[in-house]
């Protein structure tokens, strides 16, 4: 009687079994996020949506439900995603700054830096993006 050799299938971690693949889309950017955001944004690179995925999927979650990102990956994404928004050409973002938990919960906003360009329908045209972003994530808290 022949045996054929059976080999148990290497366990996945849960992150690892429900992240979203990461692909290049028409427009050359790297996305992953099938919930939005970063399919907003899009990466430069493969490399770099891999990072963000990553990143997130490894965020610790606060008692609000929050994920905690770094004040600096939150200004990336919001910059990635003003790329592919045409109001926002010539508008640069500052940091993203800390603040008491407003009545949604979010504590954290991002700043307009300067640029010549049109500040209000920057902010209009990444409506969306930013209020997901401040729905999902949290910065750690300085107070």
């Amino acid at each position: 009687m022949r045996h054929d050799r059976f080999e148990l299938p290497v366990p996945r971690t849960p992150a690892a079994a429900t992240a979203p693949e990461v692909a290049q889309s028409a427009d050359g950017r790297w996305r992953w996020d099938d919930q939005g955001i970063a399919a907003a944004a899009g990466f430069r690179s493969r490399d770099e949506a891999l990072a963000d995925r990553a990143l997130r999927h490894a965020a610790p979650q606060e008692a609000s439900g929050r994920a905690v990102l770094p004040k600096e990956h939150l200004r990336k994404l919001i910059s990635a995603a003003a790329q592919s928004c045409a109001a926002c050409a010539d508008v640069y973002f500052g940091g993203v700054y800390w603040h008491p938990r407003d009545a949604g919960g979010c504590n954290w906003s991002v700043g307009i830096m300067g640029g010549s360009g049109d500040h209000a329908a920057c902010l209009a045209g990444l409506l969306v993006v930013k209020d997901e972003l401040r729905r999902r994530y949290a910065i750690a808290d300085e107070a």
